[in-house]
């Protein structure tokens, strides 16, 4: 198991040397570690999975017609070799998460230890990027970024270090409940990670953990109901009250107040760059609108400066309806073998809907290269194993 630990240690390293040095040797050795892990886990599971740990005929089946589906988007894609080579990562990917979540879940232990590995390499490297040079992040608090004062040392760009501050908050929330002993340096690395974030000013990382803290509490007094009808009339009537609330607060500001900027500068002017990527990229063409314009194509908005701060528009871009919908159905299927692993429902769903709603404000619902969705896939994977991982 050592090698495994050292092989993610190695890969987060990557991870977050590129979110300082961002170039062509940086990104070389991130897929040297992701290949690197990939042949470690492929080794380590040499003598095969239990029978009951295998993946089902369901999994079988969405890889299939998700290949075939992708295969028809890249033939019209705009750059064909770049679609194919994402296709391919995307199903290494796959095969990363379902390996190492068999491994990384066996016990408590392990998520600790996996966790561990994240927290200690992440520190070093946002003390290395505010210390190193101090006159930077000094300035950065006199300075306007996108008209907000963002602070976030040699990192290139502020929702790094927040993607970075979001991961490991939720890493160090997850071992402080977890074990029983050291829990004060847990609080510790909470609080430091939430003052990074806090600097950062990323709205989308301080959003998606509050979202974490509240489901997770929530739970907690869900669990203390005895009744399963009760239960249910309880999430039932709470989840009915969110979305009614939502829609009050959205027409109250449109419509009432007649205000939709305010919406806009809420959200760092996304709302108004998801209406244009919809209707000129996505709803003009027909085919574009099934079947996308090839994965990896998202580069082309990048080149006109189009902000693409939605995971699930971007997959809409990318993939078109017909393959979106897949991952939606997967999704779906992993929210609920995570709501039903009673060992682990207690984090997977805080992480479920944290990183769902994080998705909604950055590209990270299938961007894999980068350290939230890795993280949050990663664990999300953990619900498939039920009946054999001991907690």
């Amino acid at each position: 198991m050592k090698i495994v630990k050292f092989s993610y240690m190695y890969l987060f390293f990557s991870y977050i040397l590129f979110y300082i040095f961002a170039n062509g040797l940086t990104q070389a050795i991130k897929w040297s570690s992701i290949f690197f892990l990939l042949i470690i886990l492929l080794f380590c599971v040499k003598e095969g999975i239990p029978r009951k740990d295998m993946p089902g005929i369901n999994s079988w089946i969405f890889l299939f017609f998700f290949n075939i589906l992708c295969l028809i988007t890249s033939m019209g894609a705009i750059d064909f070799n770049s679609s194919i080579k994402t296709l391919v990562g995307l199903n290494l990917y796959f095969v990363i998460y379902y390996l190492g979540a068999y491994k990384i879940g066996v016990s408590k232990n392990e998520i600790v230890a996996f966790n561990n590995i994240i927290i200690i390499i992440s520190l070093l490297f946002i003390f290395y990027a505010f210390f190193n040079n101090p006159s930077l992040t000094n300035s950065q608090f006199h300075t306007y970024f996108y008209e907000r004062i963002r602070v976030f040392g040699t990192f290139i760009h502020p929702n790094y270090l927040g993607g970075l501050c979001f991961v490991n908050l939720i890493a160090s929330f997850i071992n402080w409940r977890l074990v029983d002993s050291k829990k004060r340096w847990y609080v510790f690395s909470i609080i430091l990670f939430a003052c990074f974030l806090v600097l950062s000013d990323s709205r989308g990382g301080l959003y998606s953990f509050l979202i974490f803290l509240a489901v997770f509490y929530f739970q907690q007094v869900i669990f203390k109901i005895r009744g399963s009808l009760l239960k249910v009339s309880i999430i039932v009537i709470s989840a009915g009250m969110l979305i009614g609330l939502v829609s009050l607060l959205y027409n109250f500001l449109d419509a009432i107040i007649g205000n939709r900027q305010l919406i806009n500068s809420f959200t760092s002017g996304r709302i108004d760059n998801w209406d244009y990527i919809l209707h000129n990229f996505i709803l003009g063409d027909k085919f574009q609108f099934f079947f996308g314009h090839g994965l990896s194509s998202v580069q082309q908005l990048v080149s006109l400066k189009v902000n693409t701060d939605n995971g699930f528009l971007v997959m809409l871009y990318e993939i078109g309806l017909f393959s979106s919908i897949l991952i939606i159905f997967l999704l779906i299927y992993l929210l609920i073998r995570n709501l039903v692993n009673n060992n682990w429902s207690i984090f997977g769903i805080p992480v479920f809907c944290s990183y769902i709603t994080y998705t909604f404000f950055e590209n990270f619902l299938l961007n894999f290269g980068h350290i939230v969705p890795f993280y949050c896939w990663s664990l999300l994977f953990i619900g498939l194993f039920k009946s054999s991982k001991e907690q």
